[in-house]
């Protein structure tokens, strides 16, 4: 299994994808500190401490949800075809035509994937975190605990994506995964307004679409705990908009969350195990 983790990474690291990736990202957090650093002088030439207590925690959440974004595209796109794509090409039926395991190629795949994803995950929090943390001296809570959740995300997507990719052709396997994902995300944002709303049927339609991909139950999760939104006074204006989280994911909604990526990793070697390639 070792062997098929550092060959899957050193394909990643060799692809124009992570490169592509790794420039993106830069210039994202370029872009995030430019507008950290435009908010903290007008909110320094207000001297308004409310306001601050309100604005940095909020751009602090944006800058995690767009982060979450970028880690999500990274992942979905490096993992859709590693099955398929040596599947479609024939080098799998080379590898899988000796005395190797199915299961050992799958979870290798899969370390060598989430391993990376989890590594891009945290550097980009510590990233958005820093930056926060430098221009405005705005103290980030229940940091460790925001990050183990945070880097949660590309672990999910990986299995996610890898079952689909033992099963369907790469193109079926982007658009479902990517189409799961925009679900989440939709559900999440429709969760929000519904709770303020007091829509009892978009509330149980947001948990819904969390339910079928958790994605964007992890960011809600990272939200609250960055914001204190149990101890923080002024949490029910920071958590307006889109980027809060009007409800906190429960524990039990991480629990179910990491049944959820055990249970798709197991169908993806079950699945594996029973194509005929």
């Amino acid at each position: 299994m070792g062997v098929f983790t550092v060959i899957t990474l050193k394909e990643i690291l060799h692809k124009k994808l992570f490169l592509i990736t790794v420039f993106i990202t830069m210039i994202y957090l370029c872009l995030y500190c430019i507008t950290l650093q435009y908010a903290q002088n007008a909110l320094v030439t207000l001297e308004n401490p409310v306001l601050k207590a309100v604005l940095i925690p909020q751009i602090l959440t944006a800058g995690l949800y767009f982060g979450s974004l970028l880690t999500a595209v990274f992942t979905i796109f490096a993992t859709v075809s590693i099955l398929s794509g040596e599947i479609e090409s024939g080098i799998m039926h080379t590898v899988v035509s000796g005395s190797v395991p199915r299961a050992q190629v799958v979870l290798g795949k899969f370390s060598g994937l989430a391993l990376l994803g989890v590594i891009y995950a945290a550097l980009l929090f510590c990233g958005v975190t820093f930056a926060v943390q430098t221009i405005t001296g705005h103290t980030v809570e229940a940091y460790f605990s925001a990050l183990g959740t945070f880097v949660l995300l590309p672990v999910v997507l990986v299995s996610v994506a890898i079952a689909g990719s033992a099963l369907l052709p790469t193109t079926a396997n982007g658009i479902i995964i990517f189409t799961l994902y925009a679900l989440s995300l939709i559900g999440g944002v429709v969760e929000q307004i519904a709770t303020i709303t007091e829509h009892e049927v978009l509330v149980k339609l947001g948990i819904l679409s969390s339910l079928m991909m958790p994605a964007d139950a992890i960011y809600r999760k990272v939200t609250s705990l960055v914001v204190d939104a149990a101890n923080n006074p002024l949490a029910g204006l920071v958590m307006l908009g889109p980027f809060g989280a009007q409800t906190e994911p429960s524990t039990l909604m991480m629990i179910y969350t990491v049944v959820y990526l055990v249970a798709a990793l197991f169908l993806a070697v079950v699945i594996f195990q029973r194509r005929d390639i």
